[in-house]
């Protein structure tokens, strides 16, 4: 999916407020909170964490993930939902990546590592990034 801007890796469940998590089918209907440009799937697994790498394999940021799922976000689109659930977004770095200013496509894909299956985020643009599965 082509994303232009601020974005966002995370997992769903740091975006939506409480609240609302049951309303948007717990991650699974975010379109029903507003959000329009996004890509998300689930990981299939509950807890786990990954670093995100830029192409040259320097770290660019961390995610870790509760809800079994995994999401891209525009910074734009969770600001118009809520300002407070950006606000701590910002605020607690390891369970999300900001990468500003990106311009390119961003897939999601299985792999097999030590015979699990993982999801894989791969981003190419201006900004390359892929995960690497930390635990």
């Amino acid at each position: 999916m082509r994303f232009d801007g601020d974005i966002v890796i995370t997992d769903p469940i740091y975006v939506i407020t409480h609240d609302d998590w049951t309303k948007c089918s717990y991650g699974h209907n975010l379109p029903i909170l507003g959000f329009e440009n996004f890509l998300a799937d689930s990981t299939l697994c509950g807890d786990w964490e990954c670093l995100i790498c830029n192409d040259k394999g320097k770290q660019i940021g961390h995610i870790s993930a509760d809800s079994g799922q995994v999401g891209i976000f525009l910074t734009d689109e969770i600001k118009k939902y809520s300002k407070e659930a950006y606000q701590c977004l910002r605020q607690n770095n390891n369970v999300a990546t900001f990468i500003h200013g990106f311009h390119g496509d961003v897939q999601f894909y299985k792999s097999l590592q030590d015979d699990i299956e993982y999801t894989k985020i791969k981003g190419v643009g201006n900004i390359n990034f892929q995960n690497i599965i930390d635990i």
